[in-house]
């Protein structure tokens, strides 16, 4: 999925934002790579009313981590 800085999601949003069909773990190794040691979301949100400018980040394990 893929999103642009001006794009929203909406209220009640229930689908994976990153998914593989059929995970088996020595197929997607790269991919379970990707999301535990590369990859940094960043998600910045408000309420209805705005002006909170609310953020969470989560950042990849470091290196020695397995």
């Amino acid at each position: 999925m893929t999103f642009s800085e001006t794009e929203t999601i909406a209220t009640g949003y229930e689908e994976f934002l990153l998914s593989v069909d059929s995970y088996e773990p020595q197929a997607h190794a790269e991919f379970v790579d990707l999301i535990t040691r590369r990859l940094c979301l960043e998600i910045h949100y408000e309420s209805l009313y705005g002006g909170e400018n609310y953020h969470v980040a989560l950042r990849p394990r470091s290196g020695a981590e397995g």
